[in-house]
């Protein structure tokens, strides 16, 4: 009972805030709005949207945990000739 109710409530308010949120746990939903994603006129998208295509498109030339390398060359559109430093030690 209680499921349908904050399903309904984040859908709500993803909607409020311009998300659109899907069930990741359905895999056809998810393949479906990736390829959407990747498949979309690059004029109507978002700057979100547009960081996520470029994730998605280069994700398999990451050499960092999340991605984070990949934001720094999307935000600095692929400049070359610079420096990415980053460090940490977490698990």
């Amino acid at each position: 009972m209680a499921k349908p109710f904050i399903q309904r409530k984040l859908h709500q308010i993803g909607k409020h805030a311009n998300l659109h949120l899907i069930n990741a746990n359905d895999s056809g939903e998810l393949f479906t709005e990736i390829n959407k994603l990747i498949n979309s006129d690059e004029r109507t998208l978002s700057q979100n949207d547009k960081l996520l295509r470029f994730i998605l498109e280069n994700c398999k030339d990451s050499y960092a945990q999340l991605k984070q390398d990949l934001v720094i060359l999307f935000l600095t559109r692929l400049k070359e000739g610079g420096f990415f430093i980053e460090f940490g030690a977490t698990d």
